[in-house]
């Protein structure tokens, strides 16, 4: 899993630095997947290549388990979120919406309780804990994007969990 992570990443990443400096492409590239494009990513780094930078890393320094639930975290709270966020929200906090990140944190800690009874073995508190790291992360936009900073906070503060508990 590892090596096929990293080889995507590091595709993704050659893809991004080409596309980046030959302007051609880039426009090519920008007319055909603009759907799947923030416009600012049009002159920056994709939020696909973050993705796929913070799961290489998450699966590189975490446990199977830590890093299956950060990333299905990401995968599925974050998409919540933006999803509620768009829809419903209506109280706004650190230029987030309140509903979005009741929504990512919610989604996530619905999906880590699926997750706990079939195919991770992590308590279920470290999965309630690892959920609101989830939300606050997504909530604080933390730099350069929340498609890496996600999977690592969170699974960050599950390994923490896992030490000191």
């Amino acid at each position: 899993m590892l090596f096929g992570l990293g080889i995507a990443t590091a595709l993704c990443i050659l893809i991004e630095y080409i596309r980046l400096r030959f302007y051609p492409l880039n426009r090519w590239l920008i007319e055909r997947f603009s759907l799947l494009l923030k416009p600012y990513e049009e002159r920056h780094v994709t939020g696909q290549t973050y993705f796929a930078l913070g799961s290489f890393l998450t699966v590189l320094l975490f446990s199977k388990n830590i890093a299956i639930t950060s990333l299905v975290f990401l995968a599925v709270g974050d998409v919540a979120g933006v999803i509620a966020g768009a829809f419903f929200g209506k109280t706004k906090l650190f230029q987030k919406s309140l509903q979005g990140t009741g929504a990512c944190w919610l989604a996530s800690l619905l999906t880590g309780v699926i997750l706990h009874f079939t195919v991770v073995e992590l308590k279920f508190y470290i999965i309630f804990v690892g959920a609101l790291a989830a939300a606050f992360s997504e909530l604080l936009k933390i730099p350069p994007d929340d498609n890496l900073t996600m999977p690592l906070c969170t699974g960050a503060v599950m390994y923490l969990c896992v030490l000191l508990w």
